[in-house]
């Protein structure tokens, strides 16, 4: 029954993404009545049309304050032992790290994407010096349940979301979508988006008439709570990381934040991707020409930079940049399955037993159970496959033929997925549904995995210990 549900809203989400945007009203209307009728444009026309300006010597900037911020964050970092390696690392495990690495790690994090550094005479400073921002961390921690209270949405996993996020940025050389206050936004956002979280759904807050949902009327429950406790955090003079800004920037990253932490309810995940997939089909040719080109050129080519100036025009296009924010501040949310086998399956473990957690609650008030939340019943490895395969997988191929950049965070995702199919083997399946989702998984599957990992993986027998603990 929870397969044909997935399936269903799969084909819903064809059909959204194989239509072409509505055109708002307003659209259709000649130059002299819009011009006529301007104060009555909505807000998606506007943006839809609107290419945003670049701020003037921004790059410039960034790119002479580089080395002396590399120095900061280094002098930060270096006495709780995580290198410069470690901070470009894809495969960091956050939940590795002592309290006091993650602390350390916050801080670089909410700093270094604003404009308050300003380094005197271009001389490194220390980030305890931002006594601001290093109190909106500790704020913020203490704002979220223990990780032994609430599995999964956690301080650690905001940590690791913020990390993941700005690892992105990193590797897409985000500044040339995004203003520095768009990115500090996004990583507020990346921190604070499951603030206040106490490890249950929005779908249990309604079902319980929770007050939560009696006050957000059932819409987005949580991602709703999760924006007022932060704008009251930043709204105490101790924590205000807002007030460098001018008040218009103030608006414009209050608007980000908003719409990333609300964008992260994965109720809105199809609307999401169908949005994304929209802007991509717009202009398919051009993307798909810088993804070959990216593949097959190796060194710097005069068609390849001018595809890849006319895709960072195409980003900065107001309604084109608000769906990319939104669509990756939701990837590294999701990002585990993404990540080495170590980081994936304790990710996954974490957010199971957070479900079971729910699941005792819904049976000890007699509510109707969600099949994932059933300890008894549920099977971890076969809930991550179909996560993989329904969710994962589409949007990662999405991201990638948007931001070839990316390409490499696929090859965890296959060989993460065919582990999950080996620990679910385990477990004694039907012989034709296994046989039906090897047969999925293959037609998913491209090149990014060799062939020989795939046959190793798939002829490998899951150990003892994993086997009984898969087969409830």
């Amino acid at each position: 029954e929870l397969l044909a549900k997935v399936l269903k809203k799969l084909d819903l989400l064809t059909i959204i993404a194989n239509a072409k945007r509505p055109v708002d009203e307003f659209e259709q209307l000649g130059n002299g009545p819009a011009a006529f009728c301007q104060d009555y444009a909505t807000y998606a026309a506007v943006r839809h049309r609107l290419t945003l300006p670049r701020p003037d010597g921004q790059l410039d900037l960034e790119e002479m304050e580089h080395d002396m911020l590399m120095q900061t964050i280094g002098a930060e970092l270096a006495p709780v032992e995580i290198t410069r390696q470690d901070w470009n690392a894809w495969d960091l495990h956050i939940a590795d790290l002592n309290s006091a690495q993650r602390q350390s790690l916050a801080r670089c994090l909410i700093v270094i994407y604003d404009t308050s550094p300003g380094f005197d005479e271009y001389h490194a400073v220390r980030v305890t010096k931002y006594k601001c921002h290093c109190e909106f961390v500790k704020v913020v921690e203490s704002q979220y349940e223990d990780d032994q209270v609430v599995q999964y949405h956690n301080w650690i996993h905001a940590v690791d979301v913020a990390f993941t996020l700005r690892n992105i940025f990193h590797r897409i050389s985000a500044e040339r979508y995004f203003a520095t206050h768009e990115r500090f936004a996004l990583m507020v956002a990346s921190f604070s988006h499951d603030l206040g979280n106490s490890g249950v759904t929005n779908g249990f807050l309604a079902q319980s008439a929770h007050e939560f949902a009696l006050g957000y009327n059932d819409l987005s429950c949580l991602q709703n709570m999760s924006c007022a406790k932060l704008f009251r955090i930043t709204g105490e003079p101790e924590t205000s990381i807002f007030l460098n800004f001018d008040k218009a920037t103030q608006r414009d990253v209050r608007q980000v934040i908003i719409f990333a932490i609300l964008h992260t309810d994965p109720g809105l995940q199809l609307e999401l991707l169908a949005e994304m997939w929209g802007h991509y089909q717009n202009r398919k040719e051009l993307f798909d020409m810088v993804q070959e080109l990216s593949r097959s050129v190796k060194e710097e080519n005069g068609i390849l930079v001018k595809a890849q100036k006319e895709v960072e025009d195409y980003f900065w296009n107001a309604d084109v940049k608000y769906s990319l924010r939104n669509l990756l501040v939701h990837v590294a949310d999701n990002s585990y399955s993404l990540k080495p086998w170590d980081i994936c399956s304790h990710w996954a473990n974490a957010l199971s037993e957070e479900f079971f957690k729910q699941g005792d609650l819904e049976r000890n008030y007699k509510m109707p159970m969600q099949p994932l939340n059933d300890r008894v019943r549920a099977n971890v490895a076969h809930a991550q496959i179909v996560n993989i395969q329904r969710i994962i997988v589409p949007q990662t191929k999405l991201l990638v033929q948007l931001l070839p950049e990316l390409r490499s965070c696929k090859h965890h995702m296959w060989l993460n997925l065919w582990r999950w199919i080996v620990k679910w083997k385990g477990s004694r399946p039907d012989h034709e549904e296994l046989h039906r989702v090897l047969r999925e998984v293959k037609e998913l599957h491209d090149e990014d995995v060799p062939e020989e990992e795939i046959r190793a993986l798939e002829h490998h027998e899951p150990d003892e210990h994993h086997e009984g603990e898969e087969r409830r």
